[in-house]
């Protein structure tokens, strides 16, 4: 039997593909698939990527690729993946109105001759509308040439960490960060660092189905995973400057949480619904080189630009959402 290719390598042979279909004709990149060394099955999924229908919902143009195999393929660079992954969030429809209970019936001992009394279940509806989250990497044609396991590897790190990146930064900028109010920390102490601890618990359900989990600044994590008691001890043995564990609870370190921020989320809390990325290719667009771009479309703005045809270069924008 074949070794199994990761979502991720799929992605990256599927980004290939398209960006060959684009810079030469549908045919040669047909010619050009054929000869690499895939299975059939990984073969025909990269070819539906040609297909020209798709939405928001739908994953045809995302290479055939199942969202329970893309969030494991990224669980380690993404903390939105990651929870997705352990089946944390709750997860329903997009587009679609549902309810959700926000209140459970519930039993009481009653004395004898005591009246019982009535539980009542509250029912809250939900429509949850996508949010699109676009990335964007400029290539080389001899890195999409280069499918070696070097090519492959570097170009396969870079989509999931411009994908992981913008997935984490729609989660928090939108979901995380809408109507919370931030709690000072009680101090730079090991016992300081046990308070905030102790303040986020009290200030979280953590009965019933919670699923918590703490995701800290990459910073926050550096300083939790070398901070000692007075007496020189680990006071935080289980975590370590890429994730771990507070208080017995998974911690997950991500790029896209502010500088010195610690967030400690019930994942079960939040609705959610996710596909995998889809990929679109240009090798004869215009791109302005900058990472952070000042302009619109309502404030347009005179830039120098690259472009991808002049210097053999390959756009690719991967979708969310």
């Amino acid at each position: 039997m074949p070794p199994e290719i990761s979502a991720l390598a799929i992605l990256g042979w599927g980004a290939r593909y398209k960006a060959y279909a684009v810079k030469t004709n549908a045919y040669e990149a047909e010619q050009w698939l054929a000869a690499q060394v895939l299975p059939d099955h990984v073969r025909q999924q990269i070819r539906k990527s040609a297909i020209g229908a798709g939405s928001t919902t739908d994953s045809d143009l995302a290479f055939g690729i199942n969202i329970g195999q893309w969030s494991d393929s990224v669980r380690t660079r993404s903390a939105f993946y990651r929870i997705l992954a352990d089946a944390a969030f709750t997860r329903v429809p997009a587009h679609q109105r549902v309810g959700v209970v926000t209140s459970t019936a519930s039993g009481a001992v009653t004395g004898e001759g005591h009246a019982a009394p009535v539980s009542r279940v509250t029912i809250n509806n939900v429509l949850l509308t996508p949010l699109k989250v676009t990335a964007f990497i400029v290539v080389t044609d001899t890195l999409l040439a280069n499918v070696g396991p070097a090519g492959q590897s570097l170009l396969n790190r870079e989509l999931a960490g411009v994908i992981s990146d913008a997935a984490d930064a729609a989660f928090f900028n939108s979901i995380v960060h809408t109507g919370i109010t931030s709690t000072p920390s009680a101090g730079v102490t090991a016992v300081n660092a046990k308070h905030d601890l102790r303040t986020a618990l009290l200030a979280v359900n953590t009965v019933g189905a919670a699923k918590l989990y703490w995701i800290a600044a990459p910073d926050v994590a550096k300083k939790a995973s070398t901070l000692a008691d007075t007496a020189g001890l680990d006071a935080f043995g289980a975590m370590s400057a890429t994730g771990g564990e507070l208080a017995n609870l998974p911690c997950i370190v991500a790029s896209g949480v502010p500088a010195g921020e610690l967030f400690l989320i019930d994942a079960s809390g939040i609705a959610v619904d996710a596909g995998p990325p889809t990929i679109d290719a240009s090798s004869e667009t215009n791109v302005l080189m900058d990472t952070s771009p000042s302009m619109d479309s309502s404030t347009p703005t005179a830039a120098s630009t690259v472009s991808m045809y002049q210097t053999n270069s390959t756009a690719l924008k991967p979708r969310l959402g």
